[in-house]
C-alpha cells in the first residue's frame, strides 16, 4: 500500500522489503493476485492503479462522454473505495491458535496469530490453571512479528490445517 504522486492510494502485491509493513502476507503471489483482483472487484477499485493489468474501463467513455474508471474520480473519492477494501481486509483477518507437542510430555506448544499477525508463542504445562481462551493467549511470552514468521506459520497451516483453531472476540491487550 502506497500512495503515488498525484495523492492516489494504492494496492499492490510485491515481495516483502525491508522498512515496509504489508498489509496482508500471502505464501504465493497468485494467492496476493486472486485477492487483490477479489478487492477490485468488490469495491470498484481500478486495476491499474492495483498494478494489476490495465484497466479495462479507463480507456470506455458513456454516453455523457464520462470516463468509466473509478481512477478518473478526484483522489480523496477513489481513496475512499481504497479504506473500504482495506477494512474489508481488516475484518476478514482471522484469528487463531495452534497447539503441538511440547518440549516434555507434560506441556504442550502454542502459537497466537491475532488480527492476521503473530502475536506470540510459548509452553503451557498440563497442570496450568487455564479456564480461558484469554489465559491461554496470557501465557504466551509475545514477540513482534514479521513476514518471513507468518510464512512459516501460513506454510504450517495448508500442511495441518486442522491444527489452527480460530478464535473469535478474545480483547487485545
Amino acid at each position: 500500500m502506497y500512495e503515488d504522486d498525484k495523492g492516489y492510494r494504492r494496492m499492490a502485491i510485491s515481495k516483502s522489503k525491508k522498512g515496509h509493513t504489508p498489509v496482508q502476507v500471502f505464501t504465493t503471489q497468485q494467492g496476493g493476485i486472486s485477492k487483490l483482483r477479489e478487492l477490485v472487484r468488490r469495491f470498484g477499485l481500478c486495476s491499474s492503479l492495483c498494478r494489476l493489468s490495465s484497466c479495462e474501463l479507463c480507456d470506455l467513455v458513456d454516453k455523457e462522454k464520462k470516463l468509466l474508471c473509478t481512477s478518473n474520480q478526484p483522489p480523496d473519492i477513489y481513496n475512499q473505495k481504497v479504506e473500504r477494501a482495506l477494512s474489508f481486509l481488516k475484518e476478514d483477518e482471522q484469528g487463531y491458535y495452534i497447539i503441538d507437542k511440547g518440549r516434555y510430555a507434560n506441556e504442550k506448544s502454542c502459537i497466537w496469530v491475532e488480527n492476521g499477525s503473530f502475536y506470540g508463542m510459548g509452553y503451557i504445562d498440563d497442570a496450568a490453571d487455564i479456564y480461558s481462551l484469554e489465559d491461554v493467549r496470557d501465557s504466551l511470552t509475545r514477540y513482534n512479528g514479521n513476514h518471513y514468521i507468518m510464512q512459516l506459520i501460513i506454510s504450517y497451516i495448508c500442511k495441518y490445517p486442522r491444527k489452527a483453531v480460530p478464535v473469535n472476540g478474545v480483547a487485545a491487550s
